[in-house]
Parts: C-alpha cells; sequence; structure tokens
C-alpha cells in the first residue's frame, strides 16, 4: 500500500502543477514555490502521519484513509478549474495564490495518503530488532514507486489520458485500493460501509463510459 499511495502522490503533485500553470505560468519563481509547498507538506505530513500512526494504526484505517482520498480527488476532477478560477479572480499575489490552491487542493488529499506509510510500518514491525530493516526497506520501495508513478505520468498518462481524466483515475485507484483493504478483513468491515463499494463501482464505470473510456 505504501508503494501505490507513494506513486499516487507523486502523479498528484505533477498534475497539480499542470493544473496550475495556466493560472500562475512556468516561471522559476513560480516552480520554487510550489516545490517549496510540495517539501513543506512531506515533512509536515510525515510528523503528523508518525503520530496519528501512535494513535490509530490497523487495516481499517487504511481502508478509510484511501477512500476519503477518493472522494476528495473525485471532487476535484470536477470542481478544480472553478476553484482555481474563483481563487485567481480575487488574490492577486503569486505567492499567496499558491499558497491558498495548495491548502483547498493538494493539502487534504496529501495527507491522508501520506499517513499511509507510517501505519503501514506500524503494522509491519513486530520485532523491534528488525524494525530498521523493515522501515528501510519500505521506504526504499516506496520511494522507487514515486519515481516509477512520476516517470508514468510524464511519458504515458498525461500524453494520452490528459490532466483531468488522470485526477478521474486517481481517484478510482484509490477507491479500489481502499476496497482491497476492506476485502481483506470483510468480516470487521461494517454493514452500511460494504455497500458504499457497489454503488461507488457503478458510479466510477458510468463516468468512465460517459468519458468515452471504453
Amino acid at each position: 500500500m505504501i508503494f501505490f499511495s507513494n506513486a499516487i502522490i507523486m502523479v498528484f503533485e505533477i498534475i497539480w502543477i499542470r493544473i496550475l500553470s495556466p493560472f500562475i505560468g512556468g516561471s522559476i519563481v513560480t516552480w520554487g514555490t510550489i516545490i517549496g509547498i510540495i517539501l513543506f507538506s512531506l515533512s509536515l505530513w510525515n510528523y503528523y502521519g508518525g503520530k496519528f500512526a501512535d494513535r490509530w494504526y490497523g487495516v481499517l484505517y487504511l481502508k478509510n484513509l484511501f477512500l476519503l482520498a477518493s472522494l476528495l480527488l473525485f471532487f476535484l476532477f470536477f470542481c478544480n478549474t472553478v476553484i482555481l478560477e474563483y481563487l485567481s479572480s480575487h488574490i492577486k499575489n503569486l505567492e499567496m495564490y499558491v499558497l491558498i490552491s495548495a491548502t483547498i487542493l493538494f493539502w487534504p488529499v496529501s495527507y491522508l495518503l501520506w499517513i499511509v506509510s507510517p501505519i503501514v510500518m506500524k503494522i509491519l514491525i513486530h520485532d523491534i530488532h528488525q524494525s530498521g530493516l523493515m522501515v528501510g526497506i519500505a521506504s526504499g520501495v516506496g520511494a522507487l514507486w514515486g519515481i516509477i508513478g512520476t516517470i508514468i505520468s510524464g511519458f504515458v498518462l498525461i500524453p494520452y489520458l490528459g490532466i483531468h481524466s488522470i485526477v478521474f483515475f486517481l481517484s478510482f485507484l484509490s477507491f479500489f485500493l481502499s476496497f482491497l483493504v476492506a476485502l481483506s478483513s470483510w468480516n470487521t468491515v461494517r454493514l452500511f460501509e460494504k455497500y458504499i463499494y457497489i454503488p461507488g463501482f457503478f458510479v466510477y464505470i458510468y463516468i468512465l463510459i460517459i468519458m468515452r473510456f471504453f
């Protein structure tokens, strides 16, 4: 799960930059501001993700994190352009515009997905003597999948799917990962939560048909 969450985050970072480009341009100042916000969010969410994992960890929390991320991405699929246009008409300062748009569009999704890594490590570590090895393996493979997500988004997803279609694809992938986590512990999932997934899949399929993916 760390692998997929890191890949989704890296793809979403690139997509977020591409979505912002028509509104803020592509200057060095712009890219420096965006990269700074991404690195700040990475450090901040890793810290709070660790605190979250110390209090709440388990398979069911992973399910909820992916499900919430899918809902946020689904919302952004429909509303990101409207939100950015509204902000651009009311905020003239470039740095403030990037910061506020990041707070609304980027930080909530990145927060939910960055928490996945500490929770998975907490679940995997049973022997304190092997904790360093487990953290190293999980971090290394997670970074590798982040690189893979970056390459795939640059060479495959953006040229062939387009920006907004990728946001929808990330939403569906997060929803599917939530379903897989729930499936691994199906007997412990509450009844009303089980009925979220069936209509959810139909909604995604319906939108895919409308978008002529099939």
